[in-house]
């Protein structure tokens, strides 16, 4: 019941017409998904160029002119193409369409995901744990919102879940040797999976580890099961860099920077430099303008924090002025390193420790109401009346204060092995990936999606044992 009522609210927002469906006079393109975007649209026209020509490369935007043949490219990991792919019904140019196909497929990768959540939950704290996570999972918002996106999120979510929960199973003494080692390497391929789906699935591959950290058989015992669970992922992963190496001449293993046309632009320089003030999405505009061909870059787009002086603001405006230049990519992020470069030396605790700290609280507490606005809006129109501003950050932020107490109390009381194990292995987890996309300067909010089950999980869990602790005195006080 609770996975068919998962699976209403996500097909809701998915709603729009079937492949072949014939539009009424007048009215207007609906695509299915909630969220698209300028790499929503290069996943899209990977996939549509592999199911029509069954090579990997890249269309503008669908409003743009269109190449004959557009360039093999590398700047997208393959994992949702292929999905796209392999869910289409033939050859197709038409975004829509390929969607439509997909949007099932999602919206059960999805549930399936939320019943990792329950059979996790229920293995570490109990049936009553179990239920509530299964709750907390399937009514989260901003899964239902990106099961209906053209993007990476529910697969890459998926993958991560599957991970945590065959490395759990992997850990536990309660496995026999052999299907520790089966869970284990079945986690070696979830993480392989997931580095083809997204370039941050590669922070899924120290979980591998925590079995041989735990279990109690011999050392070289445990380090053989973590090299099959490596080699399991190294061997699924193998082959995109393979691809690259043979198409393209260099390994590309993991996405590069990409423009709104599916190239990749070498502006590496001008992401250190971003990184030295970025603290919320809502300053991404000009970023992702220098990514985008149509758009003129300008000084005016930065905010004040992004300059230390008058002289600094002339020099990125005069970087600007260079990018439809001959040299002008190489310039530009030459310019951009050591602009970059300078800024770290003159605060190294500002930009490596005070950024990281604001660009995690953001990643935590989401500031942009739109998506769940949206979401209201097309299960139920009415409900848009409901919303408040500030909801989201209300709703996130006390999801992860919520889930932050059932890790502490894990941490600091934990009843039983399992609940131990699950507590290191949530802390490496949470921990790497929040550490990482801080420092790395990710502060748009779906990066952390793939967490959202675990958070769930240690929502529910933090309900539980506060329940238990609460009943402690009742059952000391009855005892003869």
């Amino acid at each position: 019941m609770t996975l068919c009522l998962g699976y209403f609210l996500r097909s809701q927002p998915g709603q729009q017409q079937r492949p072949g469906q014939q539009q009424r006079p007048g009215q207007p393109q609906q695509p299915g998904w909630i969220i698209c975007g300028p790499d929503g649209y290069n996943y899209l026209s990977a996939a549509s160029e592999l199911v029509t020509h069954h090579r990997y490369a890249m269309r503008p935007p669908p409003q743009l002119p269109q190449p004959a043949t557009p360039p093999l490219s590398s700047c997208r990991q393959p994992g949702y193409p292929l999905l796209l792919a392999l869910s289409a019904r033939g050859p197709s140019y038409q975004y829509e369409e390929l969607f439509a196909h997909v949007a099932p497929v999602q919206r059960v990768l999805d549930l399936l995901t939320c019943l990792l959540c329950f059979l996790l939950g229920r293995g570490i704290g109990g049936l009553r744990t179990g239920w509530l996570a299964l709750l907390f999972a399937v009514g989260n918002p901003w899964l239902i919102v990106f099961a209906s996106s053209a993007l990476t999120e529910s697969l890459a979510t998926f993958l991560c879940m599957l991970t945590l929960f065959l490395v759990h199973r992997a850990a536990s003494d309660k496995t026999s040797h052999k299907h520790s080692l089966i869970a284990l390497c079945g986690a070696g391929v979830a993480v392989g999976l997931s580095a083809l789906t997204r370039a941050d699935g590669v922070l899924l591959l120290p979980c591998l580890a925590i079995p041989v950290l735990l279990r109690s058989e011999p050392l070289r015992t445990r380090l053989q099961s973590l090299g099959l669970s490596v080699l399991c992922a190294v061997v699924i992963f193998l082959p995109w860099p393979l691809r690259n190496l043979v198409q393209l001449g260099t390994p590309h293993a993991f996405s590069s920077l990409c423009d709104t046309h599916g190239r990749a632009v070498p502006y590496a320089g001008y992401g250190h430099w971003v990184r030295t003030w970025l603290t919320q999405e809502s300053q991404l505009a000009p970023y992702y303008c220098l990514l985008t061909p149509e758009c003129r870059p300008s000084i005016q787009q930065y905010p004040k924090e992004a300059f230390a002086s008058a002289a600094e603001q002339q020099e990125v405006a005069a970087l600007l002025l260079l990018r439809d230049t001959p040299s002008g990519a190489t310039a530009i992020d030459q310019g951009f390193r050591k602009l970059a470069l300078r800024r770290i030396k003159a605060r190294p605790l500002h930009n490596l420790l005070t950024l990281p700290l604001v660009r995690a609280y953001q990643l935590y507490v989401y500031r942009s109401d739109w998506p769940l606005r949206t979401l209201l809006t097309r299960i139920a129109a009415p409900l848009r009346t409901l919303w408040r501003p500030g909801m989201s950050a209300i709703l996130s932020g006390g999801l992860a204060l919520l889930a932050g107490i059932g890790l502490l109390l894990l941490l600091l009381r934990p009843q039983s092995d399992e609940q131990r194990r699950f507590a290191r292995l949530s802390l490496l987890t949470i921990g790497l990936r929040t550490s990482v996309l801080a420092l790395a300067g990710y502060v748009e909010n779906r990066y952390l999606v793939e967490l959202h089950p675990l958070l769930a999980i240690l929502s529910a869990l933090a309900i539980t044992q506060v329940l238990t602790l609460r009943r402690a005195p009742d059952r000391t006080a009855t005892t003869p």
